[in-house]
């Protein structure tokens, strides 16, 4: 990780008063190789990749903090970034970030270079529907978030997409409460007749880490595909992972079941182990397989910089 310091002109725009900047830039790549079932041709393939964060912070004599960060990777089509301004008040923040209910959720944990132990885990279903950049291009919606003891609240909006049949907005609700080792997330986030729930739960238990999370979607609008096909494509999903460390390494294991309402219902499980070997290299192995047989799994090498 690189820190560089910068005295202020710059950023102007955020506030005439600006007491100092901060850019951090980090990076990570990974070098493996990894097999799919799914591939056309070769299950077999070499996987490559690389990632730039980029994270620009400051603070104004008044005592209000800003920032912006953004992502870039090997093949972008946008620069993912967002920015923040933080006070007393509590934090906006706007641009490609998190919605209110996948900001709140905690995610069932995956593994591996390529997603190998990775199937249906996530919480973003609603957090780009309504964008109003153009197709392909990055999410831009605002949250806001208060913190008070072990509870953040959560709101966010996303205004339509005048450019695709996604013309509504979305907005969302969430909250996480903290309980020493025990950590509960929950969420709601709707556009017109799309909505998602869910109830998260994180917690240490000996020396696991165990994360169990349920979600269910309804899926009514016309323009917008959960499933197969847009309209009438509800689901809810179950899952449950856990990861337990061992010396230098850290050993996990997921599963997932997914009851469709109008296709058919699926499950999956994943296991993964990453060995660090110091300096920010990991080594990486894991494998995982869905209801229907469709297997993947691969190994390599991951760098943090």
């Amino acid at each position: 990780m690189k820190n560089v310091l910068f005295t202020t002109t710059a950023l102007v725009a955020f506030s005439a008063t600006a007491a100092f900047a901060d850019l951090t830039v980090s990076g990570m790549g990974e070098l493996g190789l990894t097999s799919n079932d799914a591939n056309v041709g070769e299950d077999l393939s070499l996987h490559t990749d690389f990632d730039i964060v980029w994270s620009f912070t400051g603070s104004t004599d008044g005592g209000l903090s800003f920032g912006a960060t953004g992502d870039f990777d090997e093949a972008p089509v946008e620069e993912s970034a967002a920015v923040f301004v933080s006070g007393a008040f509590g934090t906006v923040t706007g641009g490609d970030t998190d919605g209110a209910f996948d900001f709140a959720m905690y995610d069932i944990q995956n593994g591996g270079l390529a997603g190998e132990a990775d199937h249906f885990s996530g919480n973003s279903d609603l957090d780009n529907v309504a964008d109003t950049a153009a197709a392909g291009t990055a999410s831009q919606l605002v949250r806001y978030d208060i913190a008070f003891g072990g509870t953040t609240i959560s709101a966010s909006w996303e205004n339509g997409n005048t450019a695709a049949a996604t013309t509504k907005q979305t907005i969302g609700l969430g909250a996480k409460f903290s309980f020493g080792s025990i950590a509960l997330g929950t969420g709601f986030q709707q556009n017109d007749g799309d909505t998602i729930s869910g109830l998260s739960v994180q917690a240490g238990v000996g020396p696991a880490k165990v994360t169990v999370s349920y979600a269910t979607v309804t899926d009514d609008q016309a323009g917008i595909a959960f499933g197969a096909a847009a309209g009438d494509q509800g689901k809810t999903t179950t899952g449950i992972s856990a990861t337990f460390g061992a010396g230098a390494a850290t050993i996990g294991v997921a599963y997932e079941d997914v009851n469709n309402k109008a296709v058919a219902d699926t499950d999956a499980w994943g296991a993964w182990v990453d060995y660090s070997l110091g300096g920010g290299a990991t080594a990486k192995v894991a494998a995982g397989e869905t209801h229907a047989g469709a297997s993947k799994f691969g190994g390599g090498i991951g760098l943090s910089f």
